[in-house]
């Protein structure tokens, strides 16, 4: 969006048209749904006023004054004239704050310019466009093949016969070497990779793999699937595990009211806290409708 970078904020383009075209030289090789972009964390809050002032209004009840001591993305949306709506993800991180608390600083290190077409955006070197990928694999519960596509394309344009030490030490000093090497591995598995990944080893990947198998990884599944969140654990620090699980039962009230649907209110945590028991009320009243006939 270049309006944003014109008022002196800067922008990366994370994934989206300019990873298209440098894994696969093309825009239709992947599917796209909304922009994803990174800012400064200094810069977000003025960002989203521009993109505001250009008609792009917060998906649900969440503000970005909140969310950025809560989250590391900022969800909005403008509507088109003939239906539908233009999506805009805006990021003062890649990386889940709570899973993956990748310091700003770092991601800001890697970044380079690409340009097609006469136009230059900033995109994230070869590194850490591998291990974002990798990352962005296990928050998506390793279910998008899509994604899993990108991280092989990644890989044999820019590392297949390579041992990958740029990307594999970069994985390894910021918490995300056990996701690279179970994304890596999958990928091996399924067939995609050119050449076999780095000798990485790692317990946590391995431990992953026996309990999903890259068979498992993108078959149907319910919604939510809550198996797979506590899989996805398994590749993180214990200490971000707690701190996960702690978001997951508890989660801020501004995050419950859009979970809900609702407007936040001090009722909305005794409402989610019973949702289980509601469910299993609804299930006990249709197993009652079926006895009866």
């Amino acid at each position: 969006m270049p309006f944003v970078e014109d008022q002196g904020i800067d922008v990366v383009v994370l994934k989206g048209i300019p990873l298209a075209l440098r894994l696969f030289g093309s825009i239709a090789a992947r599917s796209m749904v909304d922009n994803d972009l990174l800012v400064r964390r200094a810069q977000a809050v003025r960002a989203v006023r521009l993109l505001s002032a250009a008609a792009y209004q917060s998906f649900d009840s969440r503000t970005i004054e909140t969310q950025l001591s809560l989250d590391y993305q900022f969800r909005m949306a403008r509507p088109l004239p003939g239906g539908g709506s233009l999506c805009a993800e805006l990021h003062w991180n890649a990386f889940s704050n709570i899973l993956y608390p990748v310091p700003e600083e770092v991601l800001w290190e890697h970044v380079e310019s690409f340009t097609c077409d006469g136009s230059t955006v900033r995109v994230f070197d070869r590194p850490l466009t591998l291990v974002h990928l990798a990352a962005h694999f296990a928050q998506s519960e390793f279910a998008v093949r899509q994604i899993l596509r990108d991280i092989a394309g990644a890989w044999n344009l820019w590392y297949a016969g390579s041992a990958a030490d740029e990307a594999v030490e970069l994985a390894r000093r910021i918490g995300l070497v056990d996701a690279l090497d179970f994304a890596l591995l999958a990928a091996a598995d399924l067939g995609l990779l050119d050449s076999a990944p780095p000798p990485i080893r790692s317990r946590r990947a391995s431990r992953l793999r026996r309990f999903l198998p890259a068979e498992r990884l993108c078959e149907p599944r319910p919604t939510p699937d809550y198996a797979r969140w506590f899989l996805t654990l398994l590749l993180v620090d214990p200490s971000r595990a707690r701190i996960w699980l702690k978001n997951a039962l508890f989660p801020p009230l501004e995050n419950l009211a859009a979970i809900e649907g609702v407007s936040p209110s001090p009722l909305l945590r005794w409402r989610y806290l019973i949702r289980p028991f509601r469910a299993l009320g609804r299930a006990a009243s249709r197993r009652e409708r079926v006895l009866r006939g």
